[in-house]
């Protein structure tokens, strides 16, 4: 259970967006955008290890371009219907498909260091013989080839002929002097389909034929000799001829393209896949995102964990890490025996930032994306990741203190369980304090009973009290810097923070 709040809040889709960026085709962009999170071990584990297998080969420069790419499920929509016909403009984008999945299929068919995505390259219908067939039928220009068919080569060769012979008998009657005057132009052209000669008005009684035509001025007829009626008339049926000989080419390539329709959406549906993993792979070059463990044990470790929009905004340098260590067990080394972190803090000190830090790196693992942390970081898999983070305004706003929503509460309660993420951003805030400190406690108490991973940012003094209290919480604070008077954005944990409310109004 990964609701939309939660996912806007944590902003999961600004993530996706960031991560989309790196996709070299349209068909990539939107299957990263459809990315969510998995609640499936298995699926999790390979879907990270695909990334994994992509990010090796984009390092050695072996990972396949893909940026030919197209979205051909339009084209295959409107093959569906029994008789349709694609243009060759059409067939063309079908044909380069065809040939992207043969580079692909070749390209990865023999990493043997990356035997996932070799498995899907395996997936990859190269269809050969509508490769062919279009090869044979269309130009990477998108003309139809005279190898088409026999008929079609007969067709043209008798076109090419009469027009070779109109355009000699023209050229004649061009070339005799007694008719020099006559001619506006010494050229040949066409109108209405039909070869003619632009005559001089005036003239127009020298040329014996058919007017197809006249300029706007109306000084230029463009007469038709008679000479060469008969052979354009043979023109025009030839290129009627050709016209429906190409159509009927088009319509069997549209028929075989149709019988393949299937194999042609699964190529594209890998195909896209390939490049979401590519792009994945990029991401974690660009921002030192890298593949963290999945634990099936009762922990949660996050080492040099950084937002990754922060890193986009600031550099890696200007984004200060996050390292948590948590556990529900005491027999897991090197934890905090606590699944309920409350972090308090100054304003403007980066609170909020934690919490959705640590939020949208689980959402990141559980969608297969690369953590932006520390290889050596600890993910267990959350069933349910739920979250109130005040009135939804953006991190990149560097606004860190929100209002927490009742409803929302209240749908959290209803659902969370041991196997739960739970964030709650400035718990206990919006009302009198003596009323929202109370409600605060036993909204926390609730879930930590429960046995969910709680993470909680606060002003309440009663909360920090509470959870020195209560065995499995654990006090974090946001580091703040005596001596500068401003906040550090280190979290420290067990140890409870100050608000520094009236320090930090003087330097505003």
């Amino acid at each position: 259970m990964f609701p939309s709040h939660t996912l806007k809040v944590l902003e999961f889709f600004t993530l996706l967006e960031l991560v989309a960026q790196k996709a070299t085709s349209e068909p990539g962009r939107r299957e990263v955008l459809n990315l969510r999170p998995s609640t499936q071990e298995k699926e999790i584990k390979r879907n990270l290890e695909e990334v994994r297998e992509a990010l090796s080969l984009e390092e050695e420069g072996d990972f396949p371009s893909l940026g030919e790419l197209a979205d051909i499920q339009p084209l295959l929509e409107k093959a569906r219907p029994h008789g349709s016909i694609l243009s060759p403009e059409e067939l063309l984008r079908i044909k380069s498909q065809l040939l992207l999945t043969a580079r692909v299929k070749e390209a990865l068919g023999k990493k043997e260091k990356s035997p996932l995505l070799t498995a899907h390259a395996f997936k990859l219908h190269t269809l050969e013989d509508l490769r062919e067939t279009l090869e044979r039928v269309i130009s990477p220009y998108g003309e139809i080839l005279d190898g088409a068919s026999n008929t079609l080569v007969q067709i043209r060769q008798r076109r090419e002929s009469l027009r070779r012979e109109i355009r000699e008998r023209l050229q004649r009657l061009l070339s005799t002097p007694s008719l020099a005057q006559a001619f506006q132009e010494r050229n040949i052209t066409v109108r209405n389909g039909r070869y003619v000669l632009p005559i001089k008005a005036p003239f127009s009684s020298k040329i014996k034929g058919l007017v197809q035509d006249q300029s706007a001025t109306g000084a230029t007829l463009y007469i038709e000799p008679f000479s060469v009626v008969e052979l354009n008339n043979r023109l025009v049926r030839t290129e009627k001829e050709e016209e429906l000989e190409i159509e009927r080419i088009l319509k069997e390539c549209t028929h075989s393209l149709r019988e393949h329709s299937g194999a042609l959406k699964r190529n594209q549906a890998i195909l896209a896949h390939l490049d979401s993993l590519g792009a994945r792979a990029l991401f974690a070059t660009e921002y030192s995102a890298s593949i963290p463990q999945i634990t099936d044990k009762p922990t949660w470790t996050i080492l040099a964990g950084r937002h990754p929009l922060l890193i986009k905004e600031k550099g890696l340098e200007g984004t200060v890490p996050l390292d948590i260590a948590l556990s529900k067990s005491s027999r897991v080394k090197g934890t905090q025996t606590c699944h309920t972190l409350v972090i308090t803090g100054p304003n403007t000190g980066g609170k909020t930032v934690a919490l959705k830090t640590m939020g949208l790196l689980a959402l990141m693992v559980q969608s297969g994306i690369p953590a932006t942390a520390h290889p050596d970081s600890q993910f267990p898999i959350f069933q349910r990741i739920m979250a109130d983070i005040g009135d939804e305004q953006s991190i990149q706003q560097n606004l860190s203190t929100f209002s927490s929503h009742i409803k929302n509460i209240r749908e959290i309660l209803e659902a969370a369980d041991g196997n739960s993420l739970v964030i709650l951003d400035e718990l206990g805030a919006g009302t009198d304090p003596w009323e929202g400190a109370p409600l605060g406690m036993a909204i926390l108490e609730e879930l930590h009973n429960r046995g969910a991973w709680c993470l909680v940012s606060t002003h309440h003094n009663e909360l920090k009290l509470f959870a020195h209290a209560t065995p499995g919480m654990e006090n974090a604070s946001v580091e703040f810097d005596s001596n500068t008077l401003s906040p550090t954005y280190r979290l420290q944990v067990g140890v409870p923070g100050k608000s520094n409310a009236f320090i930090i109004a003087e330097r505003l």
